[in-house]
């Protein structure tokens, strides 16, 4: 595992896959969620079909996982976090970065829209369940979601028909305002995809994986 250190010193877990093979790759660095980690269903299966596809996939634990803690008030160490992965995705040698992908689900998905609107030239963004609205009814718009909106790089929203923070009439009512219109993908479950039974689960987590890469596939022309 590459050993990620971010300005205030902070030591990421990570996890590289590269595919076998000579010359340079795509790349996409994934961001996980608040309580869903990098090496949980859907980002193993994320990574394993990058590899599949000649995709080179970098995941990262947030450090507050590691001080069992919560995000910063102001999310700017987890801003912090995700620029550092970015960074050394960057240096690694066997990285195209003519080709580099961003992704995250839920509160990664936030922090990679924000970085997204400061940092330009990727390829394109994959967004797992972004938290959209607020939980209970009226299932009011999150003050953050119009942020995508600013973003000028193609994009993938990916989520579950189930989705409580990502529901989507309230979707459709965000982006019609988009002069950069996301392609969306619904597919069966909750926020993390899981259904009613295991094998629903997995056939949700198959169908947004497989969304994801054929978006990053079509956008590198492939």
């Amino acid at each position: 595992m590459p050993n990620i250190k971010t300005p205030r010193g902070a030591e990421l877990t990570t996890y590289l896959d590269i595919p076998e093979g000579n010359g340079r790759f795509p790349a996409v660095v994934v961001a996980p969620g608040l309580g869903y980690n990098a090496t949980l269903p859907l980002f193993a299966k994320f990574a394993d079909k990058c590899i599949e596809n000649e995709i080179i996939c970098l995941r990262f634990e947030w450090d507050f996982y590691k001080q069992n803690t919560q995000p910063s008030q102001d999310l700017s160490h987890e801003y912090e976090d995700f620029a550092s992965a970015v960074d050394y995705l960057g240096k690694v040698p066997e990285v195209d970065t003519s080709k580099v992908f961003l992704s995250g689900k839920s509160l990664g998905a936030v922090i990679t829209s924000l970085y997204a609107n400061k940092n330009h030239g990727f390829s394109g963004l994959v967004l797992f369940t972004p938290p959209i609205n607020t939980p209970e009814p009226p299932y009011e718009l999150r003050e953050r979601a119009g942020e995508i909106g600013d973003i000028t790089a193609p994009i993938a929203i990916i989520y579950g028909e189930s989705d409580p923070i990502c529901k989507t009439e309230r979707l459709n009512e965000l982006v019609e305002s988009f002069d950069n219109r996301p392609e969306m993908h619904r597919f069966g479950g909750d926020h993390s995809f899981k259904g009613a039974t295991d094998a629903e689960t997995d056939k949700n987590l198959e169908n947004a994986t497989d969304a994801a890469v054929e978006f990053i596939l079509k956008t590198l022309g492939r």
